[in-house]
């Protein structure tokens, strides 16, 4: 049971990535998902801002998708748990490329000594 389901979520996320692959959707997402997400523990303390941030994570998923990506959200054809949680994992992802510093280290610059003569 674990391998299928494991099966399916990984299945799951690879179509998701092939339906998010322009820089414009994938920075929507980037923002959109995170919101869409922290709108439900919001939803406690305040149902206006819920609200809000649903619309606003709504509103740059589907601009995402019809302006960058051309082609329409996987929700409208698969709306189940493991097409969110391939969501939120996609979303980290790109967070920890765009984050992550390990792509171009810095080379260090050369110490030069100082002169003797500078010390007295």
């Amino acid at each position: 049971m674990k391998k299928d389901l494991r099966r399916a979520f990984d299945d799951r996320l690879k179509y998701y990535r092939s339906q998010h692959k322009t820089a414009g959707c994938k920075i929507t997402h980037m923002v959109g998902v995170p919101m869409i997400a922290m709108s439900f523990p919001i939803a406690l303390f305040n149902r206006r801002l819920a609200a809000q941030f649903q619309a606003i994570g709504w509103f740059l998923q589907f601009t995402g998708h019809y302006v960058f990506e051309h082609n329409q959200p996987v929700f409208l054809e698969a709306s189940d748990p493991l097409t969110a949680a391939a969501a939120l994992v996609f979303v980290a992802n790109e967070w920890s490329r765009a984050l992550s510093l390990e792509t171009k280290k810095i080379p260090a610059l050369p110490l030069r000594t100082m002169p003797d003569s500078s010390l007295n």
